[in-house]
């Protein structure tokens, strides 16, 4: 290690790939500019192992031009490049463009991003080159090149490690793209736009996500597409009812806009509606945008409807029309697990002249809509037909019965993958006024028990007494016999009184036998009641489905097995304009202080805007990071946006998947001053329920005048070096819990355990507090200090460069995690 005091400059005393590392989180332009720190650093970006140009650094487009020809001309043959990145806005002819991606794929290329509008020449079009499609090194492929082709023999060997490919306004010579991606057998995420196609075959058995978004295919010619274990599909281009859609048994997520489809008995059988219908058969939430001059019929377009078991949403846009509602009626016959239902109107002008046709399904219905729970309807007018379609809803959507007949509201909690991966979370209200209860989650606590998190009315259970009665009804259960179990549930506070309108409240229903674990399915009621606080005369109650569990889906080991992870830090909301860069770093730093076997779980309250999601994304890919949205929550007036509701529902959520759960902000850096990693730390504290964690609060402006000049280039954890020197501490302030001995949980602690909680560590743990730079979209530092010891503000502070000194380790583990895609994050 450089001695800091001795070494003037001993960043250039560091090997030079560990230069090299550091210079690519630069753009190249910004590498080169080190060539004149000293002859040390002349020829060193010559080497870097990635390459990024973007136009908005060149004041014109030659200086643009000559720099990356200089910048390939300046590497040997042999040298390997990771990323190469070129983003402009102006034409640059084709053959410069080939070239540089010839030269990519020679130098074994794993990321290729270009994007670049209409090249010069006679036509503007080039010709993907042969070598980077046959690149076995290329990861990630993303070319927005306007009237580029592909060309790509049956036969050849595609690039073996390819896994995300995003393409736009490229051209497909006959067969050549589906070709192409047949021979990628790792490809997983494919996104065409603006392309052409003569002839579209995709066959990808690992591909998970793919979108067709505005491409244009040759008339006569079909689009087949086999894709397996294809989880999301968009489809939104012209030639939609051309398709074949095929193996898509593991279907989540699909919309398709679909144009003029042709009859049952069309003599071109690829064109009939029935085909698309069925290929999207096993989807869970289906949005259909049906624009045809012709009205959606029955016999002529849905005659071979399949059923979708799956289906749980259901968004239709389409032309309205009474013909329409035959078939919108014919298709929900086929679809038995409906809940949510959303019918669009596209037109935008209602005529005044009424339809004499006969609307014979509304005789059909079959107690069809048995599940359906909402209905979503948009653009709808006053003709006699749109009134006879809602009355329609109106009479066949049925609220499931309990078995003794009375209203039982379907109130479990909802939530989808978003197709940025996200877990979008919502929140179901009950009753009226300040709500009775608001559900979050429910979750199994063991063979007997549950616990239900939510929201209620704190006047209610401040000044009368609630209560909530548990009941489990298995799935064979009718009402005439004594299989049903019913329990009282267990009613727990955890927000300490900072409530306001609403309190969190988790209820904890254990059951006297074991319930569910013998596989048949059933679900869990829970019965509400005011406890006399809003009429002294009667006691309301609410009944509710809080969960329900499928055949075969409990597995009882889990409550005894070893858990997933040995940590996981469950975060509170994030809200506000948040830092970028301070969350890159924070991620970076604990993910290679828990470990591989850890996991992080992050709410969104409103703070996960564009830049600091693109932040997360990556740590999202490797598995090792969940985000929930959260921002529903808001509409509850709670503490802190509904911070001790969130965690709760975090702490069940995730009770036998994590040994410790942590529980601390992301302006906090925990640090072990005297261990070398975490595990023999927890494995010492494994006969306590829960350990607080003393905090080393830090400056959140102070800085040293050496840094002076080089601030915005640093990490936070770098430039705030000076600590609050203070004598008080409080330890209370952050924790970790072995979540399967809590019942409940806080922000600062946990009330709810059982077993010994441990509140002095002997300074084995501490974190370090930068107070408010989560929120700092600026350099933090506004004072530039030479002392180690210092009053300012009338606080005592003193030099602590403990974080500063592993900077350099952590900005390497993220680069060998997950490579340089974050080294231009913003402030």
């Amino acid at each position: 290690m450089v001695d800091m005091d001795l070494k003037g400059d001993a960043i250039s005393e560091l090997p030079d790939a560990v230069l090299h590392q550091i210079l690519s989180f630069l753009s190249t332009r910004e590498s080169v500019r080190t060539s004149v720190l000293s002859t040390r650093w002349r020829s060193l970006w010559s080497a870097v192992p990635s390459l990024h140009f973007y136009q908005e650094e060149f004041p014109r487009r030659e200086s643009l031009l000559e720099l990356v020809e200089r910048a390939w001309a300046a590497r040997d043959a042999d040298v390997t490049i990771i990323t190469f990145r070129l983003v402009v806005s102006e034409n640059i002819d084709r053959c410069y463009v080939g070239r540089w991606l010839e030269n990519a794929a020679e130098r074994n290329v794993e990321e290729a991003e270009v994007e670049v509008p209409v090249g010069s020449g006679h036509d503007g079009s080039g010709i993907v080159p042969d070598s980077l499609l046959r690149c076995q090194s290329l990861r990630s492929l993303k070319l927005v090149l306007p009237l580029w082709k592909v060309v790509f023999d049956d036969g050849a060997v595609g690039p073996g490690s390819l896994t995300t490919m995003h393409l736009k306004g490229i051209q497909s010579c006959k067969s050549s793209l589906g070709t192409l991606i047949s021979s990628c057998p790792v490809l997983q995420e494919l996104r065409l736009e603006d392309c052409y196609f003569d002839l579209l075959k995709i066959t990808a058995n690992e591909l998970k996500c793919l979108t067709v978004s505005r491409c244009i295919f040759d008339a006569y010619n079909e689009v087949v597409i086999s894709t397996p274990k294809l989880l999301s599909f968009h489809y939104t281009s012209g030639k939609a009812q051309g398709c074949f859609i095929r193996d898509m048994a593991n279907l989540v997520d699909a919309s398709i806009v679909l144009f003029n489809l042709s009859p049952q008995n069309s003599s071109v059988r690829a064109w009939s509606g029935s085909e698309i219908f069925k290929g999207l058969s096993h989807a869970s939430s289906l949005t259909i945008t049906y624009l045809g001059n012709q009205r959606l019929s029955v016999e002529e377009h849905l005659q071979y409807l399949p059923i979708y078991l799956n289906l749980k949403y259901l968004r239709l846009n389409i032309l309205f029309s009474r013909e329409c509602m035959e078939a919108i009626a014919y298709m929900l016959k086929h679809m038995p697990d409906l809940e949510i239902l959303v019918v669009h109107n596209e037109l935008v002008w209602y005529s005044i002249i009424e339809e004499h046709i006969s609307w014979t399904s509304k005789q059909l219905t079959g107690g069809m809509l048995n599940r359906l729970k909402e209905i979503q309807l948009g653009n709808f007018g006053s003709s006699n037909h749109e009134t006879e379609f809602i009355e329609f809803l109106v009479k066949n959507g049925r609220i499931a019965q309990d078995h003794d007949g009375s209203s039982l509201h379907q109130n479990w909690m909802k939530e989808e993958l978003t197709s940025d991966y996200v877990v979008k979370r919502a929140l179901n209200a009950v009753g009226s006024a300040a709500y009775l209860f608001i559900q979050m989650g429910a979750y199994r606590g063991g063979p007997n028990s549950f616990a239900v998190i939510g929201l209620a009315s704190k006047p209610l259970h401040v000044f009368a007494k609630p209560r909530f009665i548990c009941e489990w009804l298995p799935l064979t259960f009718h009402g005439d016999d004594n299989s049903s179990v019913t329990a009282s549930g267990q009613t727990i506070l955890p927000d300490w009184g900072y409530g306001r309108v609403y309190t969190v409240v988790v209820v904890n229903c254990t059951f006297s036998v074991d319930v569910g674990a013998d596989g048949i399915g059933g679900c869990l009621v829970l019965r509400a009641t005011t406890g006399g606080g809003s009429d002294r005369a009667a006691e309301t109650e609410e009944r509710f489905i809080a969960m329900e569990e499928a055949p075969g889906s409990v597995n009882v080991t889990m409550f005894s097995t070893p858990p997933k992870y040995d940590c996981l830090y469950c975060g509170s909301p994030l809200y506000g304009e948040l830092s970028p860069q301070r969350v890159r770093e924070w991620i970076a730093y604990h993910a290679k202080l828990f470990g591989l076997k850890s996991h992080f779980v992050i709410h969104d309250a409103g703070g996960v805007h564009r830049d600091v999601m693109e932040v997360l994304r990556p740590w999202m890919e490797k598995g090792l990071l969940t985000l929930q949205d959260v921002k529903e929550q808001e509409r509850f007036d709670g503490y802190y946006h509904n911070q001790f509701l969130v965690l709760n529902d975090c702490l069940h959520r995730y009770k036998f998947m994590a040994k410790w759960i942590f529980v601390f902000d992301m302006d906090e850096f925990i640090y072990l001053p005297s261990e070398t990693n975490l595990e023999p730390l927890l494995e010492s504290f494994s006969g306590y329920t829960q350990f607080t964690i003393e905090q080393m609060p830090m400056s959140n402006t102070l800085c040293q005048f050496k840094d002076y000049g080089n601030t915005s280039r640093m990490w936070g954890i770098e430039k705030l070096v000076y600590r609050d020197a203070r004598r008080k501490v409080r330890r209370d302030h952050k924790y970790a819990i072995q979540p399967r001995s809590a019942s409940a949980t806080g922000v600062h602690l946990s009330k709810n355990v059982a077993g010994p909680s441990l509140q002095e560590t002997g300074g084995r743990i501490k974190y370090f507090h930068y107070h408010g730079t989560l929120a700092m979209r600026r350099d933090p530092c506004r004072e530039l200090l030479n002392a180690t010891k210092i009053f300012f503000d009338n606080t005592p502070y003193v030099l602590d460069e403990t974080l500063r000194s592993v900077a350099g380790e952590v900005r390497m583990f993220e680069l060998k995690m997950i490579g340089p895609r974050l080294a231009h994050a913003r402030e």
